[in-house]
């Protein structure tokens, strides 16, 4: 995913976080003023802490964690199976001063527009 290198650590900033049934797009302002879309499509949960106008440093992809763990419960005690969440990633992102979580995303494609 090679948009988490020229988004991560680079001055940009997200500007605004909308969220519709198919897929959570987040607007990206890069250091020189450039606006950029990331499409998160067949999202399952979005988990927001203040992020608006926050400087993104490091992006992490993961494929283990204790979100992901919280969906999984969520889908077998609702009857499911956990083939149904083979794809999903959960997206970290981090702000760029103090390594604090201001976004996470459970999702199964992020296209960068």
């Amino acid at each position: 995913m090679e948009w988490i290198n020229i988004v991560s650590n680079k001055d940009a900033k997200i500007t605004k976080i909308n969220i519709n049934n198919l897929y959570v797009t987040l607007e990206i302002e890069h250091w020189n003023r450039e606006l950029r879309k990331i499409n998160f499509k067949n999202y399952y949960i979005i988990k927001e802490k203040n992020s608006i106008e926050e400087e993104i440093g490091d992006i992490k992809i993961e494929i283990h964690s204790s979100l992901l763990e919280e969906l999984k419960q969520d889908i077998l005690n609702g009857g499911g199976t956990l083939d149904e969440i083979d794809d999903i990633k959960h997206f970290i992102f981090y702000d760029s001063w103090n390594n604090r979580v201001i976004l996470e995303i459970l999702a199964e494609i992020a296209e960068y527009i």
